[in-house]
C-alpha cells in the first residue's frame, strides 16, 4: 500500500513538472513568434536602381541577387557612416534568446545606430552579416529582415559570412552596414 502511495505522489511530481514544461515551451514560442523581424513580402527577382544618389547594380552577368543584395552600389559623394557590428544585444543588455530574435534585434540596433548618425536605412550601401552555426534555412529570415529595413530597389552590396563563434558564446549573428549620406 505504502509503495502505491508512493508511486501516485511521484507520478503526480512528474505530471505537474511536464505541465509546467509544457507551458513554459509554449510561452517561449509566444515570445520568439514576437521576436522576428516582419514579414513584408519579399521584393520579385529583378533589378532596379534606387535613388539617394547611389547606384545599385544587379548586372546581367553575375546571378541575380536583387532579392537578397546588389552585386554592387557606387555610392554618391557625401559622409560616409560605418556602424559597428551589432547583434542581439537589447538595451538593457539581454541578449535575444533565438537566432531569429537576434536577427530581427540586430538590424533594429543598426537603425538606431544610423539614425544616431542622421542617416537612413534607404542610404546602406553595403552589410556583412555574420552567423555562427550557419544553416541555408537562415537565409529566409534574412530576406525577412533585410526587406523590412531596406527598400527593395535599394539592396546593399552583402557578404554572409558563416563564423565558428562570435564575440560572445550566447550570440548568434552580427551585422554591420556602411552608409553614404550624400552631399547636399
Amino acid at each position: 500500500m505504502e509503495a502505491a502511495a508512493h508511486v501516485v505522489r511521484l507520478f503526480s511530481s512528474i505530471l505537474a513538472l511536464c505541465l509546467a514544461l509544457i507551458a513554459l515551451a509554449g510561452a517561449s514560442a509566444a515570445q520568439t513568434a514576437g521576436e522576428r523581424c516582419p514579414r513584408t513580402p519579399l521584393a520579385p527577382l529583378g533589378s532596379s536602381n534606387g535613388g539617394g544618389g547611389a547606384l545599385y547594380l544587379n548586372p546581367p552577368g553575375l546571378m541575380d541577387s536583387s532579392r537578397f543584395f546588389s552585386q554592387a552600389v557606387v555610392a554618391p559623394r557625401g559622409a560616409t557612416v560605418h556602424v559597428a557590428g551589432q547583434t542581439g544585444f537589447r538595451v538593457d543588455r539581454s541578449i535575444a534568446p533565438t537566432k531569429e530574435g537576434q536577427m530581427a534585434q540586430a538590424f533594429k540596433n543598426v537603425k538606431i545606430a544610423l539614425e544616431a548618425a542622421h542617416a537612413r536605412t534607404d542610404q546602406v550601401v553595403s552589410m556583412n552579416v555574420y552567423i555562427v552555426g550557419y544553416a541555408e534555412a537562415d537565409l529566409e529570415e534574412l530576406a525577412h529582415c533585410t526587406a523590412a529595413y531596406f527598400p527593395p530597389d535599394r539592396l546593399p552590396a552583402s557578404t554572409l559570412v558563416p563564423v565558428p563563434r562570435l564575440a560572445r558564446s550566447e550570440l548568434l549573428f552580427e551585422i554591420d552596414v556602411t552608409a553614404v549620406i550624400p552631399s547636399p
